[in-house]
């Protein structure tokens, strides 16, 4: 085996001579629909036919590439060497990626550095079915082009659904007046300091009212908040947003939250209130570069995430020091996407329909929407609480 790829940082590398032409998958008789020479021409045409984002691309790419260097490194073959066996054996490997030290970086860098690593650490369950649920994408569209003689992942047992699905990844009231509590006693004595602040409790008020996502969050523009007249002339704003596959919606701005955005142009020195030809982002930098103010320049969606387990770390910390391990625990647990669930169960908690929390998120089914519904499910407990086998 050559290990010249082990040392690679490029994405999809240059695989080793012998496996470059590609495995035993391949078809050989010229019906391929695609020009691609190699496996990884064939994954750079699959990606500009289905990622429709810059999000979606990345996240793609992400488990196609750590798949690839596994194949090459570990298996010896080419992604389309691989059979179900392989992937029986990746499916384990990325519960636990081994030997660390080749494959997870402690800390992220970018893929130019010397110590990037393809993992952060294992994945867990919902993050291997998320990254096998890619790759049968990828596997299945090079069989329909015809670049590939069958998908091994067709074999793959799927389980049956054991009803409705059940929703764990949101914070409580709790956590989240923990979260504004602490921010009302962090310190204020700097710009930094007060533009940080300013800038959590902005984004910690965008995404539990509208649910956006942090990608739709950091691509969007201030611009892109409006102001419509209703049949009696009340002023009503929204929020124009582009989300997951290039479908635009339009999320309502209540009064809470045009009052937060208020507050937040304030913090920036910007009129209260975003006009049609601002470029600024919807979540700007606190220090920007010197080529443009911070406020002209959008956060990174990386960087979003990061803020925020920071934040939701040093809330956790500031729990335990006060006994609460319990709400402690599930801001350890916490991620950037559990504001979005979070802020669906709230919508779903307030009596908002289905159909209205279904068109402010964004989801493409009304099944999706219903796991946040929980006021049936709170009746029915009440209800349960009059059954009884004791008489009363």
């Amino acid at each position: 085996m050559n290990h010249a790829l082990i040392t690679q940082t490029d994405i999809l590398p240059p695989l080793p001579a012998q496996l470059e032409h590609g495995g035993y998958n391949r078809t050989r008789d010229g019906r391929s629909q695609l020009q691609s020479a190699n496996d990884r021409e064939a994954v750079f045409a699959w990606l500009a036919n289905v990622a429709d984002s810059a999000h979606t691309r990345d996240s793609y790419l992400r488990e196609v590439d750590r798949l690839y260097r596994w194949a090459a490194e570990v298996r010896g073959k080419p992604l389309s060497g691989l059979q179900h066996e392989d992937f029986v054996l990746y499916r384990l490997f990325l519960a636990d990626p081994q030997p660390a030290a080749r494959w997870v970086a402690p800390h992220r860098h970018p893929r130019s550095h010397p110590d990037w690593r393809p993992f952060a650490g294992p994945l867990g369950a919902s993050s291997i079915r998320l990254a096998m649920s890619i790759l049968n994408a990828l596997f299945s569209w090079l069989v329909e082009a015809g670049y590939l003689m069958a998908n091994p992942l067709a074999l793959t047992r799927r389980k049956r659904s054991g009803g409705q699905r059940r929703l764990t990844r949101l914070l409580g009231r709790a956590q989240i007046d923990a979260i504004f509590a602490f921010l009302d006693q962090q310190a204020q004595d700097t710009a930094v300091q007060r533009a940080s602040l300013a800038r959590h409790r902005w984004l910690l008020t965008l995404t539990l009212l509208t649910g956006l996502r942090i990608s739709e969050v950091v691509e969007t523009k201030m611009s892109q908040i409006y102001r419509l007249t209703d049949a009696d002339g009340r002023a009503l704003w929204y929020l124009d947003v582009m989300g997951k596959g290039s479908k635009a919606r339009q999320v309502p701005v209540n009064s809470e939250l045009l009052a937060a955005l208020r507050t937040y142009r304030e913090s920036l020195n910007l009129p209260p209130l975003p006009t049609s030809n601002e470029t600024g982002p919807l979540l700007a930098k606190v220090r920007g570069a010197a080529s443009a103010p911070p406020e002209q320049q959008h956060l990174t969606r990386q960087a979003c995430h990061v803020v925020l387990k920071n934040l939701f770390r040093q809330v956790c910390n500031w729990l335990e020091q006060q006994g609460r391990q319990e709400d402690a625990q599930t801001l350890a647990e916490a991620s950037a996407h559990w504001l979005r669930h979070t802020a669906a169960s709230m919508m779903g908690d307030a009596g908002q329909s289905a159909h209205s929390i279904m068109a402010t998120l964004g989801h493409a089914d009304l099944g999706t929407t219903s796991i946040y519904l929980h006021r049936e499910l709170s009746a029915r407990h009440q209800d349960m609480e009059k059954h009884s086998l004791r008489k009363k």
